[in-house]
């Protein structure tokens, strides 16, 4: 955990033995509650690049299938292919926000230890995982950009 700027906090995203607990951001950094909080939503350019090239990776896989039997100059439906790229585009969005609602329920060494132990067997659950994030991307960046409207509105609403 470092400090950078004013107010502003960036965590390693590496996994780590002991990640800080938010009491122990807050103390460090002396920032409020809702500002440690929102450091759970903040992604560094590494990581939205590194699942941005999976996601460009599925969307790849997903038109190779798509367009295996027919050409590419018959039927294409832009809708389908506008979604597609959408969720591509919003997929490190969706994964880090599905990431961050799930940790706030468990630690990070429940998704490393017992039946989530790093094995071959493990591979499947990522590619389900990747599937359910990129097919989630839409809604979940709506439903954000809607808490977002709305939290914005009612902070208007006490000024």
């Amino acid at each position: 955990m470092r400090r950078r700027g004013r107010n502003r906090l960036a965590i390693d995203l590496a996994p780590q033995r002991n990640p800080p607990t938010l009491k122990q951001v807050i103390r460090h950094a002396k920032i409020t509650t809702t500002q440690a909080a929102l450091y759970r939503y903040t992604m560094s350019t590494a990581y939205f690049l590194k699942n941005l090239a999976i996601a460009a990776g599925l969307l790849i896989l997903g038109l190779s299938v798509w367009f295996y039997k027919d050409p590419v100059t018959q039927d294409i439906h832009y809708g389908y292919l506008s979604a597609a790229l959408l969720s591509t585009l919003l997929f490190p969005l969706s994964k880090k926000l599905i990431e961050s609602f799930f940790l706030t329920f468990t630690t990070r060494s429940f998704w490393t230890t017992g039946l989530f132990t790093e094995s071959p067997g493990k591979n499947g659950l990522y590619v389900m995982y990747y599937i359910v994030c990129m097919l989630l991307a839409i809604p979940v960046a709506g439903a954000y950009l809607m808490y977002v409207a709305i939290k914005k509105v009612a902070r208007q609403g006490h000024s």
